[in-house]
């Protein structure tokens, strides 16, 4: 099989997919403070998940949501993980790697932490650890294995695994058609025609 890598440059340029937050589910009937609006767990939820500017007012929504006290451990750990990405995006990376890590001992099966710190790991150019960290990628839920899939790519790419990364970003577009992430990546190969034939063959 040969696959030829068009653009090293775009090895170096990249970033990993945005990861959807993981969703914060309050308990209302343990909140000892009332609210004019929505509870901050759930406004920083919703603000990460819409995918809005990491504002210096978001990430204070969010660390007021993840140092409740009244929360349940499962609400403050996806607050952590919210809280992580908003820094993420902010570009801080170390100190979102530091709150994964703190919902990973909080409520370690939260959808959706593995692959927030993979993708911290990837900004921090730690490929190795990503690419560990993403080794059980079927336990990562469905609505996320488009991201898992383009992000595993990604870390392959950068340590110049270009088959793999190759059929990773397939399988990304595959899950998910019209992905642009896994689009944009594709176009830097070129497949030879012996191959495309092995495929359809097969």
């Amino acid at each position: 099989m040969y696959i030829q890598q068009l653009s090293s440059h775009f090895r170096h340029t990249m970033l990993a997919a945005s990861v959807i937050a993981a969703m914060a589910q309050p308990v209302a009937a343990q909140s000892r403070t009332l609210y004019a609006d929505a509870p901050p767990a759930v406004r920083c939820a919703d603000g990460v998940a819409s995918g809005k500017s990491a504002t210096i007012a978001l990430l204070h929504t969010c660390e007021d949501a993840m140092n409740a006290t009244t929360s349940q451990r499962s609400v403050r750990a996806a607050s952590m993980v919210n809280t992580g990405i908003v820094l993420m995006r902010r570009g801080e990376t170390s100190d979102a790697l530091a709150l994964f890590n703190r919902a990973s001992s909080l409520h370690d099966d939260l959808p959706g932490l593995s692959l927030n710190i993979a993708a911290a790991k990837l900004r921090a150019g730690a490929n190795e650890d990503a690419l560990a960290r993403l080794e059980n990628i079927e336990a990562i839920p469905d609505h996320l294995q488009h991201v898992a899939y383009f992000n595993r790519g990604l870390a392959h790419w950068r340590l110049d695994q270009v088959y793999e990364a190759y059929a990773d970003f397939k399988t990304a577009q595959a899950i998910m058609p019209g992905y642009a992430p896994a689009r944009n990546a594709l176009a830097h190969f070129t497949v030879a025609p012996e191959y495309q034939a092995a495929s359809v063959n097969d």
